[in-house]
């Protein structure tokens, strides 16, 4: 349930994140509010995915409804309190069937970061996607594959790069037009080749 775009400044947003050791609980960052939650370690979840892998190498313990529920728990306690407008759920789908029974009014973005949705049980993936109003993917791979398998349904699907405007960034980003920071994992699902080839078009345009 984490979040990491850019949003308009009459938009009251509020991100939802795990807490790092030594982190307050709440901060403010550009106006977006930040709630923090005392889980875990992710080792703890780490180790008993090893575990279930073991006997149940097919289903993947981070598919599973009660995956990290010591977040969950408290993610929808203070959805239940904030009753936002729009949930943006990030990568985890089998999250989303909670969400809809905790903030039932809210229209729910699910925002996939890699194939899941085309990979793990369909009939569960179906449950999540139905869960959803919209499913937003990183690049066209994601979408491509999501839509394959649920192209059937009334579902939306839309393509939602990971960045920032550049405009956005200051003066520092305009001053290196010819450098670029690709931050994720040299992966189809990635969409890491937009980069390249945008940048190779910047510099026949702009030698």
């Amino acid at each position: 349930m984490k979040c990491h775009a850019v949003w308009p400044a009459d938009c009251e947003t509020t991100v939802i994140a795990r807490r790092p050791r030594g982190s307050p609980k709440r901060l403010e960052i550009d106006g977006v509010r930040i709630e923090l939650l005392t889980c875990a370690p992710a080792r703890v979840w780490g180790r008993a995915s090893r575990m279930w892998s073991r006997a149940w190498p097919g289903a993947p313990l981070f598919a599973q409804s009660f995956y990290a529920f010591d977040f969950l728990a408290q993610a929808l306690r203070k959805l239940r309190r904030l009753a936002p407008d729009v949930v943006h759920l990030q990568n985890f789908p089998h999250y989303a069937p909670a969400i809809r029974r905790a903030v039932p009014d809210a229209a729910i973005l699910l925002h996939m970061h890699c194939d899941w949705l085309a990979q793990l049980d369909p009939d569960v993936m179906a449950r999540d996607v139905a869960a959803s109003d919209l499913v937003a993917g990183c690049s066209q791979h994601v979408v491509a594959t999501a839509r394959e398998r649920f192209g059937s349904t009334r579902m939306p699907f839309a393509v939602l790069p990971n960045g920032a405007p550049v405009d956005r960034l200051g003066v520092a980003a305009r001053r290196m037009p010819a450098k670029v920071l690709f931050d994720g994992r040299a992966s189809p699902e990635k969409g890491c080749s937009y980069p390249s080839r945008g940048l190779a078009g910047s510099c026949r345009r702009s030698p």
